[in-house]
């Protein structure tokens, strides 16, 4: 069920589109793909989840968007991704794409919360 409730939300978030991707890094295109994983799933009107699911999900499009920020400042990823929508939506729908964000971000979050037990 919540595969299909991701899916509808990544359809609602992307429109068909056939450009094709530029050139970026491998780094920036992961990133990009946790970026449409996280925003489908707040964007999806049915997922049921705490509000501490929902502020994680919040804090996983922050931290991906500010990698991309951070890494390339000069390229308007939001412009980029609605550019590119077919190819990440494609990306964002694969189960190993999914959870490897989902793994990444966990891990992320479990380094900050040993961090702040220190």
């Amino acid at each position: 069920m919540f595969k299909i409730a991701l899916a509808a939300g990544v359809a609602g978030l992307f429109m068909a589109s056939t450009a094709q991707a530029q050139d970026i890094s491998q780094q920036s295109r992961d990133d990009l793909t946790c970026f449409a994983v996280f925003a489908a799933i707040f964007g999806t009107p049915n997922a049921e989840m705490t509000a501490e699911e929902r502020q994680a999900v919040a804090s996983g499009i922050t931290y991906y968007l500010g990698r991309l920020e951070g890494r390339d400042p000069q390229t308007d990823w939001l412009a980029y991704l609605q550019a590119h929508e077919q190819e990440v939506y494609v990306r964002v729908l694969d189960e190993q794409q999914f959870n490897r964000c989902a793994t990444e971000f966990t891990a992320v979050g479990a380094r900050m919360a040993s961090t702040g037990s220190s």
